[in-house]
Formats: C-alpha cells, sequence, structure tokens
C-alpha cells in the first residue's frame, strides 16, 4: 500500500505507549517556562525532503512540519478523524501524482469549491470535500471515489476496470471517444508487464502456453487535456490477461494494429517486480507506478508484417480478427475525427462513424 507522509508517521508513532493526559495547573509556572525547544537538526536528505514538499504544497517549512505532525497526532489520539486525515492526505497525494501544482487545484474543482487560501486550512478543505466533489475528483483522475474518501486501499476498481476481452471494438470506440472531446490534446497507450519480460518471453509464452507461468500484458490509455487553463494528463486502467491464451493475445495484437494504424503513440513498458506487484495491487496511483526506472519493449515487432516479428505466422488470424470487429474503420475515424457527422453517436457507441 503507498502510505502518505503522516500515515508512515502514525504507524510509527503507534508503537509507543498512549501519552497520559496532559494536567495544566496554575502553580507550575508561566507559559514560557514550558515552552517546548524548537529548534531541530536535521540531516541533509530529510531537510531536502521536507524543503522539497513544502515549496510545492506553497507552505513554509515551519508549516509543513506542524501540519503533519498536528495530523499525526489526530490520527493517534482521535481514531474516528484517522479517516479524515486519510482523505485530506490523498486530496493532495492525487494532484501531486498528477503533476498538478498546488495553486493550480482551486481551476480542477467545481466552481467555488475552494480557493487558494482554503488550501492552507485543513478545516476548510475537509467540509469542502462532499460527495459530488469526490465523484469529480474520481471522474478527473479515473480513481476510486472510496480511495479518495478514506475508506478503501484500492486506487481502483477491478470490477470497474475497463474489459476488452472478445471487445475490441469497445477499446478502440472508447479511445476515440476521448480523442472527440474538444480538450482532448492526445492520446496514448502503454502496455505494462513486469521486468522479466521481453520478445523472447512472448513468443515462449506462445508456444507454450499454459506450460509456463502466466505473461501478463495490461492496457493502460493516457489521456492528455486542457482543463480550465491547466494541463493534465490522466490514467485510464484497462484489464490485464495472458499472453499465453490464444485468444487474448489475439485480441491485444488487435489493439496494438489498432493503434498502430490509427497514429497513436504505443510501447510497451516492463517495470520493476516490486513495483508491478503494487500495480496489481491496484493501490498505488499508475502515475507513480510509470516512474523510471523501467523498460521498453518493441510492440511494433509483434504486430509488422515483417520477418522482424517473430511471430509473424499468426498477423494473418490477428488481421481477420481487426476487420470483423470494424477496427479498421474506427482507426480511419480517429485519423479523420474532426471529419465525422455523427461524432456524438460514434462516442456514445451507438453507431460506426460517418464521413462528411
Amino acid at each position: 500500500m503507498s502510505l502518505s507522509i503522516a500515515n508512515l508517521l502514525t504507524m510509527l508513532v503507534g508503537r509507543v505507549p498512549p501519552q497520559p493526559p496532559v494536567v495544566h495547573s496554575p502553580s507550575s509556572g508561566d507559559d514560557e517556562s514550558r515552552r517546548i525547544a524548537t529548534t531541530v537538526r536535521l540531516e541533509p536528505q530529510v531537510k531536502a525532503f521536507i524543503e522539497h514538499y513544502s515549496n510545492n504544497m506553497g507552505m513554509s517549512v515551519q508549516d509543513f512540519i506542524g501540519m503533519t505532525l498536528r495530523s499525526v497526532m489526530l490520527a493517534t489520539t482521535t481514531p474516528k478523524l484517522t479517516e479524515l486525515e486519510l482523505m485530506l492526505s490523498r486530496f493532495f497525494d492525487v494532484f501531486a501524482a498528477h503533476d498538478v501544482k498546488t495553486a493550480d487545484i482551486p481551476l480542477l474543482l467545481p466552481p467555488g469549491t475552494l480557493t487558494r487560501a482554503d488550501l492552507e486550512n485543513r478545516e476548510r478543505v475537509i467540509n469542502a470535500l462532499n460527495n459530488d466533489v469526490l465523484k469529480h475528483l474520481s471522474t478527473l483522475f479515473k480513481v476510486n471515489v472510496s480511495w479518495l474518501s478514506g475508506v478503501s486501499d484500492k486506487c481502483y476498481s477491478s470490477n470497474e476496470t475497463q474489459r476488452w476481452y472478445k471487445a475490441t471494438q469497445g477499446f478502440s470506440r472508447r479511445l476515440l471517444g476521448h480523442r472527440l472531446i474538444k480538450n482532448v490534446s492526445k492520446i496514448s497507450v502503454v502496455f505494462i508487464t513486469n521486468e522479466e519480460i521481453n520478445l523472447d518471453w512472448l513468443r515462449e509464452a506462445m508456444t507454450k502456453e499454459d506450460d509456463i507461468r502466466a505473461v501478463d500484458v495490461t492496457p493502460i490509455v493516457i489521456i492528455e487535456s486542457r482543463v480550465n487553463g491547466v494541463e493534465l494528463t490522466s490514467y485510464e486502467l484497462w484489464a490485464g490477461e495472458r499472453w499465453n491464451y490464444i485468444n487474448c493475445r489475439r485480441d491485444l495484437k488487435a489493439m496494438m494494429l489498432f493503434c498502430q494504424r490509427a497514429r497513436i503513440t504505443m510501447d510497451g513498458i516492463s517495470i520493476p517486480k516490486e513495483r508491478y506487484k503494487q500495480f496489481i495491487s491496484e493501490e498505488v496511483l499508475i502515475p507513480v507506478i510509470l516512474q523510471r526506472p523501467r523498460r521498453v519493449w518493441p510492440i511494433d515487432d509483434v504486430v509488422w508484417n515483417s520477418d522482424q516479428n517473430l511471430e509473424l505466422d499468426e498477423l494473418p488470424a490477428v488481421e481477420r480478427r481487426f476487420k470483423e470487429e470494424k477496427l479498421d474503420v474506427l482507426a480511419e475515424a480517429f485519423n479523420r475525427y474532426y471529419s465525422l457527422s455523427n461524432a456524438e453517436n460514434v462516442a456514445k457507441g451507438i453507431e460506426l462513424p460517418l464521413f462528411d
């Protein structure tokens, strides 16, 4: 599970015996004599860490430390507030993970939700995070409302994950639907595997099928858009399936072929084992998962009509599936989306493209 700063400190503090009640006695001296010295020597790495986060959150180092310790105190001494603190933490986490500057956060919320000054006030932010705002953020970043509200550790839900097996036309329509949204500037797709996967592994999975362990491939659609003047990249998680199984593999190749012919940027991405486990658990945000280090494997090499394709013998069957699912029509529509005369119905999946 990916934990915020406050969560990590709360776990650490939780190992300490509970604090005894604090009793203030009138005879114990004035406030000056009871003040705690707050000058702290920090290791260079710790200092750099605190300065980085405080600067990016638009607050002073002192305010950042105070906010962090206060959240730990409340989470430790007042368990009923833990969920609210987690919701507050995830509110800022989801924007930070998607590279949205703190000053731009109000621009991505429903009008009148928060001002920039409100972001420094914990109570105002929590009070603003009603169900409608959480649903808005869920749609904007394509994450679970239950994760945003602090009641679930899963950023994404398997039940809501987009399915493509035996529904490759749905995948292609979805990409075309995204492209038809006015503020969307670019669509790209990455196919995720763990770090051990390369073209030889894929070939072995094809030939040996279930005689070797599953080689899973998971598509992620990346949508770049501009919302109220703010550049935003969101990530749509699709279901992962086995390259070992012939029908899943051919569907995956048909989707790759669609991306190639629609001139959609695509990559095969292999990520380290530990990060891949986090990815499968759906408890870490996708932009964090896609951070380097990572390796690229050449998708073109499994869909090109060339001797370079180690799986060339399967390409005719993939081409048949591509045409049966009308992916050729949808690829042309993606390339000429500005000419569609029935764009609204295409986006809704009601009918295939018609051109002016």
